[in-house]
C-alpha cells in the first residue's frame, strides 16, 4: 500500500507534537472512556471514518484500506474497494444511493447498495479536478455539499480547501466557497438554512448562509474549538474539528482530531457536552436511527501502519 497524505502526516505528528497520543495517554482516555460506558462495536479497523447506518445495519469506510464495510451480525463484509481511493467520507443519499468520498483519487463515487458504482465523478462543472474531496452532506431537498480539503502536509503553502454544491438533479458540482483552510466536516442546521463546515487546520467551523439557489452567503465564524475545550490556543497543525453529525435535538456533535473527544454543542455554538474517545485521533460519528445512542470512529494506534482503530458505542441514554 502507497503511503497516503494523511497517514505520512499522522505519523509525522506522532513525533512532531505533544498533542499527540502516547501509549500511557491512549491508556488514560481508555480508562475514562470505558467508565463512560463505551464499547467496541468493531475493531482493528485500518483508519476507520464515517459511520453511517443504512437499514439498521452499521457501514462505513477505512481509509488505509480502501475500503467500504458493512457489518451483517458478526460479519465484516466488503461492500467496495478500489486501491488508491482513500475511503474517507461516506453519506446515503435521499435517492438511498451510497455515496463514498475519495479523498487519495479525488472523486465522489455513487453506489448502489450492494456497493456496485453507479457514477463516478472526479470534477466540477468546468472539468477542474477536485483537491482531495473529504466529506459530503445532503440537504432535504436532494442537494449535495461536498468539502475539499488539499492534502494534509504541514507544508502546504497556500490555503485550497472549498465547498462545493450539486443542486438536485444537477449533472454536477459547483464551487460555492473557498479559501478554507482544510475543508473537513459538514452538516446543515437550522432548517436547511445554516451551513457548518469544519476549518479543521485553523481548529475552528465556519458558518454560511444558504440562499435559496444553493449557493452560500454571510460567511462567518462559528466557533473556536479551544472556546469550547480550553487549551494551548493551536499545539497542533494536526489538531482539529473532523467530522460533524447533528441530532434529532438540532444538537452538533463534532469529532475532536487529535483531541480524543467528541464535543456536543447547541445550534448556537454553546458547548453542552464532552465525551472522552479511547482513540486520540477521533475522525467521525454517527448516531443510531432512534438517537438512543452513538457510534464513533478514531484511530487508537497512530504509530505505524495499517493505523488500527474501532467504532465504538456510547449510551447517550446513561448521558
Amino acid at each position: 500500500m502507497k503511503t497516503d497524505t494523511k497517514i505520512r502526516c499522522l505519523a509525522t505528528c506522532v513525533t512532531a507534537t505533544a498533542i499527540c497520543a502516547t501509549p500511557t495517554a491512549v491508556a488514560e482516555v481508555a480508562e475514562v472512556a470505558a467508565d463512560a460506558g463505551a464499547v467496541i462495536v468493531v475493531d482493528k479497523l485500518q483508519f476507520p471514518e464515517a459511520p453511517l447506518f443504512v437499514n439498521d445495519q452499521l457501514h462505513w469506510v477505512e481509509y488505509a484500506s480502501n475500503r467500504l464495510m458493512r457489518l451483517d451480525g458478526e460479519t465484516r463484509t466488503v461492500l467496495h474497494e478500489q486501491v488508491g481511493c482513500g475511503h474517507n467520507g461516506l453519506a446515503l443519499s435521499p435517492n438511498k444511493l451510497l455515496v463514498v468520498i475519495c479523498y487519495e483519487s479525488n472523486e465522489i463515487l455513487y453506489l448502489d447498495l450492494d456497493g456496485n458504482v453507479v457514477e463516478r465523478i472526479d470534477a466540477d462543472v468546468h472539468g477542474e479536478r477536485f483537491n482531495h474531496p473529504n466529506d459530503i452532506v445532503f440537504t432535504d431537498d436532494g442537494g449535495a455539499y461536498i468539502t475539499t480539503s488539499g492534502p494534509f502536509v504541514a507544508e502546504a503553502k497556500q490555503i485550497v480547501g472549498g465547498v462545493y454544491f450539486r443542486a438536485p438533479g444537477a449533472a454536477g458540482f459547483v464551487e460555492v466557497a473557498d479559501d478554507v483552510h482544510f475543508g473537513n466536516g459538514i452538516v446543515v442546521i437550522n432548517g436547511g438554512n445554516t451551513l457548518l463546515v469544519s476549518e479543521h487546520n485553523a481548529n475552528r467551523i465556519l458558518s454560511f448562509d444558504i440562499e435559496d439557489d444553493g449557493t452560500l452567503s454571510n460567511r462567518q465564524l462559528f466557533v473556536r474549538m479551544t472556546d469550547l475545550l480550553p487549551g494551548p490556543a493551536q499545539p497542533s497543525i494536526w489538531l482539529g474539528p473532523d467530522g460533524m453529525k447533528v441530532d434529532s435535538q438540532g444538537n452538533i456533535f463534532v469529532a475532536y482530531y487529535m483531541g480524543g473527544h467528541v464535543v456536543k454543542m447547541s445550534s448556537e455554538g454553546k458547548f453542552l457536552q464532552s465525551f472522552e474517545i479511547p482513540g486520540i485521533a477521533v475522525t467521525n460519528l454517527t448516531f443510531y436511527p432512534d438517537d438512543s445512542s452513538m457510534y464513533v470512529a478514531a484511530v487508537e494506534d497512530v504509530t505505524g501502519a495499517p493505523y488500527h482503530g474501532s467504532i465504538w458505542k456510547i449510551d447517550l441514554n446513561d448521558q
